[in-house]
């Protein structure tokens, strides 16, 4: 299977989900060679749970994820913790939804947990658990320490930070972590600029969760991923501009 696992449904926090930009993203990552995505949605978007919800209402869900038109969507959230780190969180929907009523309906910084405290929870509910983008300048991942770290599942080389791939490999070769990829996708656009390849069709997170720290996966990068994240950045302000 070749999965994206960091993908969102909204073009930004502060808009309402709109099924037809989510099909469009499905249809985008099946022309990209997609089989699969992690839908991780920010925590603190406003209405989280209406995206789950109205996805509910037209497509099937099944194991961990929905079958959007014969491609799967693993339910994911991606959530900050203290000092600003980002996380994806992927597992039953059910766990999702009880990761969310965690917080508050209006999220401040002065509500996020330690990130080992959601490492723990994560694990008690089975799901995986993968550090974003860690040398994001806002979301520093790589200052914690690496006891912290080295307790998640994997670390992720994110789509928009295709420059820091050596980077991020040596940061991983250290921690001796596995590296997976997410585009981070907000767009079309960028959808499919990086992939992970695992062998085995999962259908759960604890599946995708045993492939991936043992290593039985690859990782995939488009050759127009910079393009992919250029095109993607203009659409994205011509689109709030207008609103």
């Amino acid at each position: 299977m070749y999965i994206d696992l960091h993908v969102h449904s909204k073009i930004t926090r502060k808009v309402e989900f709109d099924i037809k930009h989510f099909e469009n993203m499905i249809k985008v990552a099946k022309l990209n060679g997609l089989t699969a995505i992690a839908l991780t949605e920010h925590f603190d978007v406003i209405n989280f749970k209406d995206v789950y919800e109205k996805i509910k209402e037209k497509y099937e869900y099944k194991y961990d994820y929905f079958d959007v038109n014969g491609l799967k969507v693993f339910s994911g959230i991606e959530i900050d913790v203290k000092g600003n780190a980002n996380l994806l969180v992927i597992g039953n929907l059910e766990n999702v939804y009880e990761l969310r009523d965690m917080f508050p309906e209006e999220i401040s910084e002065e509500d996020y947990i330690e990130i080992n405290e959601l490492n723990r929870i994560a694990k008690e509910k089975n799901m995986l658990i993968i550090g974003a983008h860690p040398f994001r300048k806002k979301h520093p991942l790589y200052t914690y320490d690496r006891l912290y770290v080295t307790g998640l599942d994997a670390v992720e080389l994110n789509g928009k930070d295709i420059l820091l791939k050596d980077k991020m490999y040596e940061y991983a070769e250290d921690l001796n972590m596995p590296i997976v990829a997410g585009s981070d996708a907000h767009t079309i656009f960028q959808i499919g600029t990086v992939k992970t390849h695992i062998e085995k069709e999962c259908k759960t997170a604890m599946e995708l969760k045993e492939e991936i720290i043992n290593n039985r996966f690859n990782i995939k990068i488009s050759k127009f991923a910079n393009l992919k994240n250029k095109i993607s950045k203009k659409y994205k302000r011509y689109v709030l501009n207008k609103k």
